[in-house]
């Protein structure tokens, strides 16, 4: 795995599948989520080699 991932798009949705955060061509690997209540949300990465969704809580 290389220690940089280039990602197309990253987002992230609600519980009830709105989209809170969405980015475009995000070089770093870092999101601020600092302004999203505590509660369950799902990140979407995009890259060249497919995308992957994952549940996190954020407390």
């Amino acid at each position: 795995q290389s220690e940089t991932n280039n990602f197309d798009s990253v987002s992230i949705m609600d519980i009830n599948g709105r989209i809170v955060i969405a980015s475009e061509k995000l070089i770093s690997n870092k999101i601020d989520i600092s302004a999203l209540k505590a509660g369950m949300y799902f990140i979407t990465a995009t890259t060249s080699e497919g995308k992957t969704t994952k549940k996190f809580i954020k407390n």
